[in-house]
């Protein structure tokens, strides 16, 4: 490799690992707010509320479609008639592993990133 196509493949490498430490950064500050989600679902999990919203959901407690009140005011404003649109409730997490599964992966992405950052800290 002459002087010029070095020069052209360290200016691309530059770039490139500029780029992926804009959206790293991006996706850091994101994974970092995420963890006030997590410690709510860690109440809800582990509090008991989790335990009787799945108990709940079994003995058809919990309804599969709930209403769109708002989607309802604008279609009786806008044609004039009443409506009753329902829409299919989201029960991610009522599913017994869905919560869990988040928190085994939230502490493995946190090992990933002490494991690479103790690398990038012993490097030059």
């Amino acid at each position: 490799m002459n002087q010029i196509e070095r020069i052209e493949k360290m200016s691309e490498f530059l770039k490139e690992v500029q780029n992926t430490q804009k959206e790293f950064e991006i996706a850091l500050e994101n994974f970092k707010n995420s963890q006030k989600m997590m410690k709510k679902l860690s109440r809800y999990y582990f509090g008991g509320a989790w335990r009787k919203d799945y108990e709940a959901d079994e003995k058809g407690k919990i309804p599969k479609e709930i209403p769109q009140p708002e989607t309802n005011e604008i279609l009786e404003r806008v044609l004039g008639e009443k409506f009753e649109i329902f829409a299919p409730l989201n029960r991610g997490a009522l599913s017994e592993d869905g919560i869990y599964n988040a928190f085994c992966e939230n502490k493995y992405l946190a090992k990933q990133m002490q494991k690479i950052a103790k690398e990038i800290l012993k490097n030059k």
